[in-house]
C-alpha cells in the first residue's frame, strides 16, 4: 500500500502527543510540554522515515529508554498512553484502510486525513490550556507521613479548622480505617451555613521534611483533588519551613 510519509508522520506526532497528554492527565503526573513534544516527535520521525529491516526492533528499543527517562516514576502512565495510540491507530486503520508499519498507521494516497487531524487538534489544544492549571494544582500536592502510612496530601486553603488546639486534617475514609489514633476526640466546627459537630482520631502527622504535630484526623465527604489521601490543614505547612518540604510524587 503506498502512502506518503510525510502525511504519516503528521498522524503519528499528533496521535503520540493526545496520547501521553491524556495518560499523563489521568494519573495527574507533570511533565514538561517539551519533554512530551521530544518524546512524540523522536517516535513519529522512527517510525515514519526508517524503514531498515530492524526498525521495528530500534523502536522498541527506543520506546524502552524514553520509557525510563521521562515514564519511570509512572509506568502506569505510559503504559496508558501506549494503549491509547493503539487504539487510535486500529481506529483509523480500520476506519480508512492504508496500512500499519512500526505500529503507525500509514493512510491511502487517497485519503484525506483533514478531519481526523482537525478532531486530533481540538483535543491537543484543549489539554495544552489546562496543563498550566494541572501543574498550578500539583503545586500544592505533598508527601504526608501519618503513622506508618506515606499518603498523598492536598493542600487546602480553605482549611484553617482548630479542635480544641489540634489542626483538623480530613481523609478518605478508607484511609482513616488504617490510622491508629492516640484519642478520640470531638468538637464543633463552623461551615458557611451552619455549626456541625465532628468526631475524630489525634494522631501524629507531618509533611515530609517538616516537623511531627499532633493533628486531629476527621472523615471527609469532600472533594479530594488530584487524587489526594488527605485535605492539609494550613497550619501544618505555616509551621515547617518550606524550603525543606520534599514535593511528592506518589
Amino acid at each position: 500500500m503506498e502512502s506518503y510519509v510525510e502525511v504519516a508522520f503528521i498522524q503519528a506526532l499528533l496521535v503520540n502527543l493526545v496520547s501521553v497528554l491524556i495518560a499523563l492527565y489521568a494519573a495527574a503526573y507533570p511533565l514538561a510540554l517539551r519533554k512530551c513534544v521530544s518524546y512524540a516527535v523522536l517516535l513519529a520521525a522512527l517510525a515514519s522515515f526508517c524503514f531498515h529491516p530492524w526498525a521495528a526492533a530500534l523502536l522498541l528499543i527506543i520506546e524502552g529508554l524514553c520509557a525510563w527517562l521521562f515514564f519511570r516514576y509512572r509506568l502506569s502512565a505510559y503504559f496508558a498512553s501506549i494503549a491509547l495510540r493503539l487504539l487510535m491507530t486500529g481506529s483509523c486503520f480500520k476506519l480508512a484502510g492504508g496500512s500499519i508499519y512500526n505500529f503507525t498507521w500509514f493512510p491511502p494516497l487517497d485519503y484525506n486525513p483533514f478531519l481526523i487531524w482537525l478532531l486530533l487538534l481540538i483535543i491537543l489544544a484543549a489539554l495544552i490550556m489546562k496543563w498550566g492549571h494541572t501543574l498550578n494544582q500539583l503545586a500544592f500536592v505533598y508527601a504526608v507521613e501519618c503513622c506508618s502510612l506515606t499518603l498523598r496530601g492536598y493542600l487546602d486553603s480553605g482549611n484553617n479548622c482548630v479542635i480544641q488546639g489540634y489542626p483538623v486534617m480530613f481523609v478518605r475514609p478508607k484511609v482513616f480505617e488504617k490510622i491508629k489514633g492516640r484519642d478520640i476526640i470531638k468538637g464543633k466546627m463552623h461551615t458557611l451555613s451552619n455549626e456541625v459537630e465532628i468526631e475524630g482520631k489525634l494522631s501524629d502527622v507531618r509533611v515530609k521534611g517538616g516537623n511531627w504535630m499532633s493533628v486531629m484526623v476527621v472523615v471527609g465527604d469532600q472533594h479530594f483533588p488530584m487524587q489526594a489521601d488527605c485535605l492539609l490543614n494550613l497550619r501544618q505547612i505555616s509551621e515547617v519551613d518550606k524550603h525543606e518540604i520534599h514535593k511528592t510524587n506518589l
